[in-house]
């Protein structure tokens, strides 16, 4: 077997490959919008068995280059998008999509308290491996996940009279979309319409008036 020496959470570690154990990480929709949540999922394998009890965090890399942390958890709470508890299927909500590009989702995956294969020599280690106590029955392994996240498309818009009101309607019906309207356009004085659903109905006011999305 061949050591290798990789960087991950700006932290060496050595080990020693092992075919039956590996980490699979993937993202559940592949492309989302702005704003849009993310949710990354990983499973620690081995033997082809999921590991539960174990750790498994590692790095959001922006399209800008920063980083920031991120941690995934097998508790089945909603929150960290978690269906199971202690399946070994580790999840994360990932919020700060605040920017177009690609996000990689850098993870590693220590098992300290789950399934462990005895005597196998993979070891967490600064520098060296030979610096570990051999028979250590923890053991690493690391994998990457890649998302697009794009701008939203421009919503369209539509307006019908009925009655003595106007509905007002855009698709699509992306989140934080604001309704303005003004009462000329020479020059436009845009005002902010506060709506509580779309489509949206307003009375006619029997004057002109011009709206936007």
């Amino acid at each position: 077997r061949t050591v290798t020496r990789v960087q991950t959470c700006a932290l060496p570690i050595s080990l020693v490959k092992h075919e039956g154990v590996r980490l699979n990480a993937s993202i559940r929709k592949p492309q989302v919008v702005l704003g849009e949540e993310i949710q990354v999922e990983a499973t620690p394998v081995f033997e082809g068995a999921a590991v539960p009890g174990a750790q498994v965090y590692g790095e959001v890399v922006k399209p800008d280059g920063s980083r920031e942390p991120i941690s995934l958890y097998d508790d089945g709470f909603p929150q960290n998008a978690d269906a199971v508890p202690k399946d070994g299927v580790y999840s994360a909500r990932y919020l700060g999509a605040n920017m177009t590009g690609v996000f990689t989702f850098e993870l590693g995956m220590v098992n300290n308290t789950g399934l462990s294969y005895a005597g196998e020599d993979l070891f967490i280690s600064v520098g060296d491996p030979s610096s570990t106590k051999p028979n250590t029955p923890a053991y690493v392994r690391l994998a990457t996940a890649s998302v697009l996240v794009t701008a939203p498309p421009r919503p369209v818009m539509s307006i019908k009279q009925s009655g003595g009101n106007v509905i007002i309607s855009w698709t699509p019906d992306t989140p934080g979309t604001v309704l303005q309207g003004t009462p000329s356009l020479t020059p436009p004085t845009w005002t902010t319409i506060p709506v509580l659903s779309n489509p949206t109905v307003l009375s006619a006011s029997g004057t002109n008036r011009f709206f936007r999305v």
